[in-house]
């Protein structure tokens, strides 16, 4: 029952939440949103991904160093990850969210995201 009422309490709390657009197209690694330092940890709500001109891109998300997601993206065609309430993606403590592209092609990307205290 303990747990009932805090998951309620939880669910009650509003969310800083943030959002980020970003257009980037440097083959390896894309920094999305920094690190937000020490004692603190990006909790992704919504990930939003779009190729806007290539033939075909291999695109690996990442939490600091440390590879999450792979995905083949082709010209203009977009993945949407939406992780719901619970769900959410944490990233590691103080590690950045990055798109790791394998060629220079342009990519646009959506985010909805806070940062919480670990």
């Amino acid at each position: 029952m303990a747990r009932v009422i805090e998951d309620l309490y939880q669910m009650t709390q509003v969310q800083n939440w943030l959002h980020t657009v970003v257009t980037f197209a440097a083959s390896g690694d894309n920094t999305i949103i920094s690190a937000p330092g020490a004692g603190k940890r990006i909790v992704i709500k919504t990930l939003i991904i779009q190729d806007e001109v290539s033939n075909g891109t291999i695109t690996i998300v990442k939490s600091g160093s440390v590879d999450h997601i792979r995905l083949h993206t082709e010209k203009s065609e977009r993945f949407v990850l939406p992780f719901a309430y619970g769900d959410e993606w944490r990233l590691a403590p103080n590690a950045a969210l990055i798109i790791n592209l394998d060629g220079a092609n342009q990519h646009a990307a959506s985010v909805r995201y806070c940062v919480e205290n670990v």
